[in-house]
């Protein structure tokens, strides 16, 4: 833990002077300045070659991996399961990126077939949607596709208070004790400055919606997955295409009510 610590605070110190000429204005509920400093950093040191973004709301996050990873021999992948005003709002604003996709689906069938495609190239994957297990279980369908899944970063990693439940930071350190969380105190004190514009939002400092919250911010959790973690994914592939599939058939449950309620 406290090496992976070192890697990311002096990584992200090391790309901080590039990553604050491309960020610009927020986006209401993106990802915080200070979050997508670890994802880019990390992402750039071990030179990714392919980012999955799953879900991006607004396109905060998108469009600060596209400004990021301009120049550079990186392909975004960005995947939103709904295409509605939101998602059409993303269109116009990210119209012309040559750098990045825009796909629709469900992440749990295709953020695995995106592994299959890009198998071979090092690969980094970013959830902010589906959050918790659900994202966690994706990845490890993920890591067990191609062994060059370098990276997974998950958004909403913030410590639960009483009042403020989060089961999402649990569930990945069961799975992923050797993590870095973006709430850790000295990344905070390093990195927090870059969220000055990011309060034009319904975020705060250890509050959302003018609730208190148990961290700074929403929180990345950030992994580097090991063999080890492969092989106990491989164990456990069976019940992850369950799980996975299972939910696949919810959402499209979903889609299918909604389209008929406007037929």
């Amino acid at each position: 833990m406290e090496n992976l610590k070192n890697f990311v605070i002096q990584t992200a110190k090391k790309q901080k002077p590039e990553f604050e000429k491309i960020i610009s204005g927020f986006e209401d509920r993106g990802i915080l300045n200070s979050e997508m400093l670890a994802v880019c950093a990390v992402a750039e040191e071990l030179h990714v070659e392919v980012f999955i973004e799953s879900g991006r709301w607004l396109g905060q996050s998108t469009e600060v991996l596209s400004r990021y990873f301009e120049n550079k021999p990186v392909l975004i992948e960005s995947v939103e399961v709904f295409r509605d005003e939101n998602a059409i709002h993303v269109e116009n604003k990210m119209k012309g990126k040559k750098n990045l996709n825009l796909l629709y689906g469900d992440a749990n069938t295709i953020v695995p077939a995106l592994v299959k495609k890009h198998k071979g190239k090092k690969i980094a994957i970013l959830f902010d949607g589906p959050k918790g297990s659900s994202a966690i279980d994706i990845f490890r369908l993920a890591l067990i596709y191609s062994d060059t899944v370098v990276a997974g970063f998950f958004h909403d990693m913030r410590k639960p208070l009483e009042n403020m439940l989060n089961g999402s930071r649990a569930a990945m350190e069961d799975v992923f004790p050797n993590s870095f969380y973006t709430d850790d105190e000295d990344f905070v004190q390093e990195f927090s400055m870059l969220d000055r514009n990011c309060e034009v939002a319904l975020w705060r400092p250890y509050s959302i919606d003018n609730k208190k919250i148990g961290s700074y911010g929403p929180t990345i959790g950030l992994t580097l997955p090991t063999s080890e973690d492969i092989q106990k994914a491989q164990m456990e592939k069976f019940s992850l295409l369950i799980k996975t599939w299972r939910r696949f058939l919810f959402t499209l449950g979903v889609k299918t009510y909604h389209w008929f309620c406007r037929i």
